[in-house]
């Protein structure tokens, strides 16, 4: 259910978008979580981790815009 819709009423593209949303965060809670816990992270070279962090910033902008498109797509009638 998503704003009281069961997904499968969804329009086709709003179902991708959902599907999209929820694996962008699984793997964006993946990178965080890598980059916080992981002592790999700590071992690559500086541009790397500096890229890293850029990709999670990057993707956890994209899960906003996501987000948005998402809430107005499902808060119409």
């Amino acid at each position: 259910m998503l704003n009281g819709k069961p997904i499968e009423d969804l329009a086709p593209h709003t179902q991708r978008m959902v599907e999209e949303y929820a694996q962008l965060s699984t793997r964006l809670t993946a990178l965080r979580t890598f980059i916080k816990d992981n002592p790999i992270y700590a071992n690559l070279d500086f541009e790397e981790r500096c890229d890293l962090v850029e990709q999670s910033l990057g993707m956890d902008t994209y899960q906003t815009y996501l987000e948005r498109r998402i809430k107005r797509a499902t808060s119409k009638s």
